[in-house]
């Protein structure tokens, strides 16, 4: 696995070559409190074209992340919720049944 750290301005990698593989890129805020972005990218590279095929998704950034990663927790935390409530039910009718 090829590693390169481009830590100041500017953030730019200018290689050719030939091949097609996965590039991992892990940006690191200046802010420690922040978490770091990973993002998996493909890379296509062929001779006389020095074009970088990219996904047809959006990237997010970090910020429209954080906010699916919320709404994932908050959805968690209602499916628990309707757990218990469905558990709190089931014996409220159990108790129902033997008056």
């Amino acid at each position: 696995m090829h590693y390169q750290g481009i830590e100041k301005e500017p953030f730019e990698i200018q290689e050719t070559g030939w091949g097609e593989f996965d590039i991992n890129i892990k940006i690191y805020p200046l802010d420690p409190t922040e978490k770091p972005v990973s993002l998996t990218l493909p890379l296509k590279l062929f001779p006389g074209d020095d074009t970088i095929t990219l996904p047809d998704s959006t990237i997010l950034n970090e910020r429209e992340e954080d906010e699916i990663q919320n709404i994932r927790l908050v959805m968690s935390e209602v499916e628990k919720e309707i757990k218990i409530l469905e558990r709190k039910k089931e014996e409220l009718q159990s108790e129902l049944r033997m008056l």
